[in-house]
Protein backbone atom coordinates (compact mmCIF):
# COMPACT_ATOMS: atom_id res chain seq x y z
CA UNK A 1 0.00 0.00 0.00
CA UNK A 2 3.11 2.51 0.56
CA UNK A 3 1.36 5.13 2.59
CA UNK A 4 -1.15 5.43 5.94
CA UNK A 5 -4.62 6.60 4.34
CA UNK A 6 -7.28 8.06 6.83
CA UNK A 7 -10.82 9.31 6.60
CA UNK A 8 -13.59 11.00 8.83
CA UNK A 9 -16.72 8.92 9.96
CA UNK A 10 -19.93 10.95 11.26
CA UNK A 11 -21.44 8.29 13.83
CA UNK A 12 -23.87 10.07 14.72
CA UNK A 13 -25.77 12.92 12.30
CA UNK A 14 -27.55 14.52 15.58
CA UNK A 15 -24.68 14.54 18.26
CA UNK A 16 -22.26 14.93 15.44
CA UNK A 17 -19.65 12.78 16.47
CA UNK A 18 -16.66 12.67 14.10
CA UNK A 19 -13.86 9.75 14.22
CA UNK A 20 -10.58 9.68 11.95
CA UNK A 21 -9.85 6.24 11.00
CA UNK A 22 -6.30 5.34 9.76
CA UNK A 23 -6.44 2.38 7.20
CA UNK A 24 -2.82 1.02 8.36
CA UNK A 25 -2.41 -1.91 5.77
CA UNK A 26 -4.19 -3.98 3.39
CA UNK A 27 -3.81 -7.26 2.13
CA UNK A 28 -3.48 -8.58 -1.72
CA UNK A 29 -7.00 -9.63 -3.38
CA UNK A 30 -5.87 -12.71 -3.59
CA UNK A 31 -5.75 -13.17 0.13
CA UNK A 32 -7.95 -14.92 2.29
CA UNK A 33 -10.49 -13.00 4.03
CA UNK A 34 -8.72 -11.93 7.44
CA UNK A 35 -11.40 -9.78 8.95
CA UNK A 36 -10.57 -6.31 10.51
CA UNK A 37 -8.33 -5.68 13.24
CA UNK A 38 -8.25 -2.72 15.35
CA UNK A 39 -4.56 -2.35 16.53
CA UNK A 40 -4.95 0.26 18.95
CA UNK A 41 -7.11 3.62 20.34
CA UNK A 42 -7.59 6.08 23.10
CA UNK A 43 -10.58 6.62 25.14
CA UNK A 44 -13.93 5.41 25.67
CA UNK A 45 -16.59 5.75 23.54
CA UNK A 46 -19.22 7.67 24.94
CA UNK A 47 -22.79 6.13 25.99
CA UNK A 48 -25.29 6.36 22.96
CA UNK A 49 -27.55 9.70 23.60
CA UNK A 50 -25.44 11.59 25.66
CA UNK A 51 -26.18 14.39 23.24
CA UNK A 52 -22.87 15.82 21.64
CA UNK A 53 -20.06 16.90 23.13
CA UNK A 54 -21.40 19.42 25.67
CA UNK A 55 -23.78 16.86 26.54
CA UNK A 56 -20.75 14.42 27.00
CA UNK A 57 -18.68 17.24 29.33
CA UNK A 58 -21.77 17.45 31.38
CA UNK A 59 -22.25 13.84 31.88
CA UNK A 60 -18.18 13.13 33.14
CA UNK A 61 -19.10 16.09 35.40
CA UNK A 62 -21.88 14.17 36.58
CA UNK A 63 -19.94 10.73 36.77
CA UNK A 64 -17.26 11.71 38.54
CA UNK A 65 -18.99 13.77 41.34
CA UNK A 66 -21.37 11.76 43.82
CA UNK A 67 -22.49 15.12 44.71
CA UNK A 68 -23.71 15.97 41.77
CA UNK A 69 -27.67 16.14 40.92
CA UNK A 70 -27.32 13.88 38.28
CA UNK A 71 -25.00 11.21 39.49
CA UNK A 72 -27.48 9.18 40.75
CA UNK A 73 -29.72 8.36 37.92
CA UNK A 74 -27.19 9.25 35.16
CA UNK A 75 -24.75 5.91 36.79
CA UNK A 76 -28.29 3.91 37.07
CA UNK A 77 -29.04 4.67 33.33
CA UNK A 78 -25.52 3.83 32.46
CA UNK A 79 -26.06 0.82 34.54
CA UNK A 80 -22.73 1.30 36.24
CA UNK A 81 -19.38 3.33 36.53
CA UNK A 82 -18.08 4.82 33.50
CA UNK A 83 -14.19 5.65 33.11
CA UNK A 84 -13.75 7.78 29.86
CA UNK A 85 -9.56 6.81 29.62
CA UNK A 86 -10.79 2.97 29.21
CA UNK A 87 -10.33 1.46 25.83
CA UNK A 88 -10.48 -2.52 25.27
CA UNK A 89 -8.34 -3.85 22.49
CA UNK A 90 -9.61 -7.26 23.04
CA UNK A 91 -13.35 -6.20 23.18
CA UNK A 92 -13.11 -4.18 20.16
CA UNK A 93 -11.40 -7.01 18.09
CA UNK A 94 -14.01 -9.21 19.03
CA UNK A 95 -16.98 -6.77 17.71
CA UNK A 96 -14.90 -6.87 14.53
CA UNK A 97 -14.70 -10.39 14.30
CA UNK A 98 -18.63 -10.71 13.59
CA UNK A 99 -18.46 -8.38 10.40
CA UNK A 100 -19.60 -10.31 7.76
CA UNK A 101 -18.27 -9.61 4.30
Amino acid sequence: MGRKRRFEYLYDYGDSWWHTITLENRLPLTSAWPGVVCIGGEMACPPEDVGGLGGYFEFLNAMEDPQHEEHESLMEWLGGAFDPRAFELIQINKRLKQIKT
